[in-house]
């Protein structure tokens, strides 16, 4: 894969820990997707994530800022036959200030690259979109992703439909041309209040979630069921799935209420939750990407 040109200030690189609480808020920002502590741990010790880092000018003379992290790529092995491997994306998030500059395109095409999927006989790279996300399609066919017509259904909780599509791409075929529309790369945003909230340094852990934080470490040192091919965490429920579509955000797109809660006696209840639930409503883009 031939690199993609990309401005001075952004640099792709594989993850390190540093990243993680920053990734951890733009997924739970831009995708509707519960992710567990375990999805971050294989995330980390996998050559096939990416972390995508701006420095923001510093015209004082005062030492620069260390690179924000605004994206990330993640990515696993899957077995697609008897000598054969795919390559599963399972996120790719950029902030929309840095959209339009080739950076999630950069990120994958640097992905592609990597040595060892050769090494490990990888032929196909694949990901799942939803239906009605025709940002997200578009930016895959732009890349040389062939859509698979047929639908998978049930695939998401809450979203409707909750149907996805599986696109794919044979990992020997070569990216196409940047897309001209994508923008002028040497346009750089001004700084993202959002990339500056969502690399915030994590505040020094008490005693309590320190035993919390060593609980949940040992928990993962205990092995989990296998995950079946293609399965992406969108299908885990999570204890609280507080960052999926909220109802009263998008109607049309959520499962209809069971009958057992639309009598009469629920409609007090009704609407003091929908009181509660504004507090917690948060806007999903119809892509989190886009180049």
């Amino acid at each position: 894969q031939r690199p993609v040109e990309i401005p001075a200030e952004a640099a792709i690189r594989t993850l390190s820990a540093s990243d993680i609480q920053a990734l951890r808020r733009i997924n739970a920002l831009l995708l509707p997707v519960a992710y567990p502590d375990s999805f971050y741990t294989a995330a980390l010790s996998s050559p096939f994530s990416r972390a995508i880092t701006w420095s923001d000018p510093n015209p004082d003379p005062a030492p620069p800022a260390p690179p924000k992290l605004i994206g990330g790529l993640v990515a696993r092995l899957e077995p697609l036959t008897a000598t054969t491997q795919a390559l599963y994306i399972q996120s790719l998030a950029l902030l929309s200030p840095y959209r339009a500059h080739g950076l999630a395109t950069a990120a994958l095409a640097d992905l592609l690259a990597a040595p060892e999927l050769a090494a490990l006989a990888v032929t196909t790279v694949y990901a799942h979109v939803w239906t009605e996300n025709a940002d997200a399609i578009a930016w895959y066919a732009a890349r040389g992703f062939a859509r698979d017509p047929r639908v998978q259904e049930r695939y998401y909780h809450k979203l409707r439909p909750d149907t996805a599509y599986v696109v794919s791409r044979d990992l020997a075929a070569p990216l196409p041309a940047r897309p001209a529309a994508m923008g002028n790369a040497s346009s750089a945003p001004t700084p993202s209040v959002t990339a500056a909230a969502a690399n915030l340094a994590q505040p020094s852990p008490s005693s309590s979630s320190r035993e919390t934080a060593a609980a949940a470490a040992a928990s993962q040192t205990r092995p989990g069921p296998p995950q079946s091919r293609g399965q992406s965490f969108q299908n885990k429920r999570a204890e609280t799935e507080w960052n999926d579509l909220p109802s009263d955000m998008a109607p049309g797109l959520l499962a209809p209420p069971s009958r057992a809660s639309s009598g009469p006696g629920s409609e007090a209840s009704s609407r003091s939750s929908s009181t509660v639930r504004k507090k917690k409503d948060r806007s999903y883009p119809a892509a989190a990407f886009q180049s």
